[in-house]
């Protein structure tokens, strides 16, 4: 007995469930299942598009690095994500058209029978079948109009995609930074002479404020300006007033954790490349004297004032004291 109820109840519960996801779940649904794929097609190809294209093996100047990506963002970024805004508009506007006229022509249908139920039986159809027809008629419509309420649900479904995909190609470009600047250090730095000693340019914390407002912030400033789907022309009607913002992307990317954590990674890996460069500070440090020489030495005054004997072996001496190789490297 307690197995049989047990049974029966587990069947009932299997069968609202499936009930439910057949009524409410759009893949279960042939008129938005086509819609949501191809959605999802975009969004994927859309996510592919890369934010920042650094090649392999290549080492960049900060300001280079910064001026091959805003033109990356121009040519290739941009127009990838207008078209993919534009392509899902259009999918979106034929999914509204082909469910509001499906809607439109079975309503009159059976408007028409219960205006006159007798109408078909001059067609030589009988009334049991004219009025199984109505039945099924009436079923369609109810789920046509279930299918016309989701309408908003799947504009809304298409700009979480659209979002979901922008946050993704935002993803990938800082992951790739930080995967380059932890294996590779594709920056370049340059070593200066100062009273203080050995200092690269540009230094630590200016490196980190420029790779942040320079290539960081731009990728993030790209990814905003995704065109948004909610006013477009033939979706914002879906709303009796004013259509609504949409999805917050700009939230969902200060919010999203594992964007900042690559962000995060990102200042890392700089500040671990400038104490690897500590040795070699110092090892720059001890030929700073031979650089100041180098760049204050005038060959041509030293050529035209007169030297004693002398002076010409006591500048043969420091020379020799010097490696020529240094000096070779060293000279302007």
């Amino acid at each position: 007995m307690f197995k049989c109820w047990r049974r029966n109840t587990r069947h009932a519960h299997y069968a609202r469930v499936q009930h439910s996801l057949s009524t409410q779940s759009f893949l279960a649904k042939p008129l938005f299942c086509r819609a949501v794929l191809q959605l999802r097609t975009i969004a994927q190809d859309m996510a592919k598009v890369q934010l920042l294209d650094i090649q392999p093996g290549k080492a960049y100047h900060l300001e280079d690095l910064s001026r091959e990506q805003a033109e990356t963002h121009k040519v290739l970024v941009q127009p990838a994500l207008e078209a993919a805004a534009t392509a899902t508009v259009n999918i979106l506007q034929q999914l509204i058209r082909s469910t509001t006229e499906q809607e439109a022509l079975i309503r009159r249908q059976v408007e028409a029978y219960a205006a006159d139920p007798s109408a078909g039986a001059s067609k030589g159809q009988s009334s049991i079948q004219i009025r199984r027809d109505w039945k099924a008629k009436e079923k369609q419509l109810q789920s046509l109009t279930i299918d016309v309420s989701k309408l908003k649900c799947v504009v809304r479904l298409a700009d979480m995609m659209l979002c979901g995909a922008a946050v993704g190609m935002l993803l990938e470009g800082v992951g790739g930074l930080q995967a380059r600047l932890a294996s590779q250090a594709p920056l370049l730095v340059e070593p200066g002479f100062s009273h203080e000693g050995v200092r690269f340019q540009p230094e630590g914390p200016l490196m980190l404020k420029c790779l942040n407002e320079d290539v960081l912030q731009p990728m993030v400033s790209c990814v905003k300006r995704l065109p948004r789907i909610m006013a477009a022309e033939g979706l914002a009607s879906l709303w009796p007033g004013k259509p609504p913002a949409g999805t917050d992307l700009a939230g969902i990317i200060i919010g999203n954790d594992a964007l900042n954590a690559c962000r995060l990674q990102c200042a890392q890996a700089v500040a671990r490349s400038y104490q690897a460069l500590q040795p070699h500070a110092e090892t720059l440090d001890q030929l700073r004297i031979v650089h100041s020489f180098i760049t204050s030495f005038d060959a041509d005054a030293y050529v035209k004032q007169p030297r004693l004997v002398k002076q010409l072996r006591q500048d043969i001496m420091l020379l020799r004291h010097v490696p020529t190789d240094t000096l070779l490297c060293l000279s302007p």
